[in-house]
């Protein structure tokens, strides 16, 4: 029976088929893969920009005015944006702390 080629060629026909189902359900997964990674730097970066010329405005204006900080918080940004957010570098505001971790 698996010798004969009534079998064999439909059997090797469903091989390939399956082969192939299986190589482009790779590279689907793959290619979804790498949209989400590209889309989900894209949301980091367009954040981290807006943020960062919120704090830049306030500083400069505190600076300017020679004002304490402006108490606008981290907890308000971290639920505007709904992710955790973190500083490290020099000191946003001289002498205190920005509300960040």
């Amino acid at each position: 029976m698996f010798t004969s080629l009534r079998f064999r060629l439909p059997a090797f026909f469903l091989a390939g088929v399956a082969l192939a189902g299986i190589v482009s359900t790779a590279i689907a997964v793959q290619l979804f893969q790498q949209h989400i990674r590209a889309q989900s730097l894209s949301d980091l970066k367009r954040e981290a920009r807006g943020l960062t010329q919120l704090y830049r405005q306030a500083a400069l204006k505190s600076s300017d005015e020679g004002r304490s900080a402006p108490y606008f918080a981290a907890i308000e940004l971290e639920q505007a944006t709904a992710a955790r957010l973190f500083y490290g570098g020099v000191p946003i505001f001289r002498g205190q702390p920005s509300g960040l971790r």
